[in-house]
């Protein structure tokens, strides 16, 4: 009888998020990969000789629609690598940028924006038609149309390389997972149902499930209270196995570890780290954690039951151990040479920094607190070991610091470029808090 509920709440689930449904003018249709494009327009165009294009334009090219925005900094940083595409294929694909955002936004991000003064593309401002076509939630979204003018793919921007372009212009097929985001998924409804005929008289008091990867949902978790019954459901969406360890090993369930934290024992790695083709591998290995519990458990007592319940299944049904432990660790002292007063205070200009630059050789803290320095080293260069700020220098005092660093600097680098101001880095071991996960496959023999 226990089997006959799960498999009618599953089936409940896979209905409810087989087909999303989109809210968009009645004319328009939304489309997907193997649906022929409509005459669809290019409204509001700049950089391009034209206000307006139609899809006719581009006959014979490959098109890539990229949805993005000035506030999302995946797709700025993505910008360089698809100008530089169409450049390199430009008698065979047309790449045009498309945003919501309006003109005055746009015109300001291309004057003063580092990478957007470099970029060449047409791009469409004020757009609301076109993401009717192709709805969405999550940028950067893509949308791949064929000569023959059928959607080829939706992915994200990952996905636009000069090899995944060569194999559109030489007609072969492709296997990529496709990008919907659904915009009416209610992630405030417990993730389960239970509405068979034997259950309607009796409603559920206790449950927890491990789920696979449901598409279209974003990571993400909710609480849902149902007074009625007393019950209080936890969810968390398409998360990690990383995620999900993270509470068990002390954390929080659904946070993040921060890798230098992070020991894996395992055989794949692979498996806790996102690869290069990021929804491919969210789809392969991310899973939905629910749990719903009666109303009167005391915060700690649930904190406890989900940290023991996941233990259990992770143990269960993958061979999976997460725990904190202590380790000796390298760390690096960031120290003060000399005495004396502080010789970068701030000279009063406008707050700004170019730490959040990968390819900038130079690194700059303007009228910043000091403590923006060893966040940013910790942030920006995550191939150091950890750094603790040791100085005792006010942690909020504003400062000038310009570092000469190259654009990917090793230790001594970095180091040099710190003495200037009277600062190094001092490597050490420290005994620190570690979450360590072990996978009941892995050799004993490779242990550290």
């Amino acid at each position: 009888m226990k089997l006959i509920y799960w498999m009618v709440a599953l089936l409940c689930l896979l209905l409810a998020i087989a087909r999303p449904s989109y809210a968009q003018s009645p004319s328009l249709r939304s489309l997907w990969p193997g649906d022929k494009v409509p005459e669809i327009r290019f409204n509001n165009l700049i950089h391009y000789q034209n206000p307006s294009a139609s899809l006719k334009d581009f006959n014979d090219k490959l098109v890539i629609i990229d949805f993005w925005a000035t506030t999302c900094g995946a797709c700025i940083k993505a910008l360089p690598r698809l100008d530089s595409l169409q450049q390199l294929y430009k008698e065979r694909l047309q790449i045009i940028l498309v945003t919501s955002e309006e003109k005055p936004r746009i015109v300001n991000f291309l004057m003063h924006n580092k990478t957007g003064k470099r970029i060449c593309l047409p791009i469409v401002i004020g757009d609301s038609v076109l993401r009717q076509y192709f709805p969405h939630q999550s940028i950067s979204h893509e949308v791949w149309i064929g000569p023959d003018r059928l959607v080829k793919a939706i992915t994200g921007a990952e996905y636009v390389t000069a090899g995944n372009i060569e194999k559109l212009l030489n007609h072969e097929d492709v296997d990529w997972p496709v990008k919907r985001d659904f915009q009416t998924f209610d992630y405030n409804r417990p993730l389960l149902s239970f509405n068979s005929k034997q259950t309607a008289e009796s409603p559920v008091l206790h449950y927890s499930a491990l789920l696979p990867y449901i598409d279209g949902v974003k990571t993400t978790r909710s609480v849902c209270v149902d007074s009625s019954v007393r019950t209080v459901c936890y969810n968390f969406f398409n998360m990690s196995l990383l995620q999900l360890c993270s509470g068990i090993a002390g954390g929080q369930t659904g946070g993040n570890i921060e890798q230098r934290r992070l020991i894996l024992q395992v055989a794949d790695r692979n498996r806790y780290i996102p690869s290069t083709y990021f929804a491919r591998w969210r789809k392969d290995n991310t899973y939905c954690y629910s749990i719903m519990l009666p109303m009167d458990i005391s915060p700690d007592s649930i904190e406890n039951i989900i940290r023991e319940d996941l233990s259990y299944r992770l143990k269960v049904l993958f061979g999976i151990t997460a725990r904190q432990e202590k380790r000796p660790q390298k760390i690096l002292r960031l120290i003060r040479r000399g005495e004396g007063g502080v010789p970068f205070l701030t000279k009063g200009a406008a707050a700004s920094t170019t730490f959040d630059e990968p390819d900038n050789p130079v690194r700059q803290l303007i009228n910043q607190p000091f403590s923006d320095l060893c966040w940013s080293l910790n942030t920006f260069f995550p191939y150091f070991p950890e750094v603790y700020d040791e100085t005792g220098i006010p942690s909020q005092i504003p400062v000038d610091i310009t570092l000469h660093t190259g654009e990917k600097p090793g230790l001594p680098q970095l180091r040099h470029a710190l003495q200037q101001y009277g600062l190094d880095l001092v490597e050490e071991q420290r005994l620190l808090d570690m979450c360590v996960i072990t996978e009941s496959t892995y050799s004993n023999n490779l242990l550290p």
